[in-house]
């Protein structure tokens, strides 16, 4: 079964890098666990993630 789940910092400053490296305390995640990204602007080149999605990208695949 898969599982969809979401982390954003209470400082608001999403550090994609830093999730990277604390998401094994986020209850759930394994270190085999693919840290995707969802993002408004979309994000740079050469991000450490699985997959990067912009709001657009998510409406559109929507039914």
């Amino acid at each position: 079964m898969a599982h969809v789940g979401g982390w954003w910092p209470r400082t608001n400053t999403p550090e994609i890098a830093k999730l990277a490296r604390d998401a094994v305390s986020v209850p759930g995640v394994t270190v085999g666990t693919p840290i995707v990204a969802v993002s408004p602007a979309g994000v740079v080149d050469g991000t450490p993630v699985a997959g990067a999605w912009t709001a657009a990208d998510l409406l559109a695949a929507w039914p």
